[in-house]
């Protein structure tokens, strides 16, 4: 895996804007219950590339910046212990400050949550992610907001990551 690959700075927020490339020949139903709308996604060709952002959903921006969660296929295939020391040598580079790093399980699979903080495009953000290892990918889950508006958006970052479970069984 290379390292530019294990950093990605992204974040969620309840109500907002959605963006979201769907990979492959399999649609995906999406509802925003708060705006009262749902779809089905279009049926896109399946790109060639090792990293895929999956979906974005962002909130409305405060003072210059939406806080948002980011959903990506990493098409690499790695241990937890690779892919940890892999981006916390990556956030060190970087000079960002890693609050908690622990194991977790996903549907019965080797995850990392992470908290972390640092200087990114001058601005000073905070994210909690999720990176659940499969045996060809990682799907990383990545919610970001500025370190001022953190602490209002945290539960709600929380208990998205918390609420992230995979499909048994081969994928489509």
């Amino acid at each position: 895996m290379n390292k530019s690959s294990a950093v990605v700075l992204c974040g969620l927020v309840a109500s907002g804007s959605a963006w979201a490339y769907q990979r492959g020949a399999v649609r995906s139903h999406y509802a925003d219950e708060s705006v009262g709308y749902s779809l089905d996604t279009p049926k896109f060709p399946a790109p060639g590339e090792r990293q895929v952002v999956l979906a974005v959903f962002s909130g409305q921006p405060e003072a210059g910046f939406g806080s948002n969660m980011t959903v990506i296929n990493q098409a690499v295939s790695t241990t937890r212990k690779a892919y940890r020391d892999v981006t916390l040598a990556s956030f060190q580079k970087l000079g960002l400050k890693v609050n908690e790093d622990r194991d977790v399980t996903v549907s019965g699979r080797d995850a990392i949550r992470l908290d972390y903080e640092g200087k990114t495009n001058a601005r000073d953000l905070r994210f909690l992610s999720l990176a659940v290892i499969e045996k060809d990918r990682v799907l990383l889950f990545t919610c970001t907001a500025t370190v001022d508006a953190f602490p209002k958006i945290a539960a709600e970052f929380r208990s998205s990551l918390d609420s992230v479970r995979l499909r048994e069984g081969p994928r489509p």
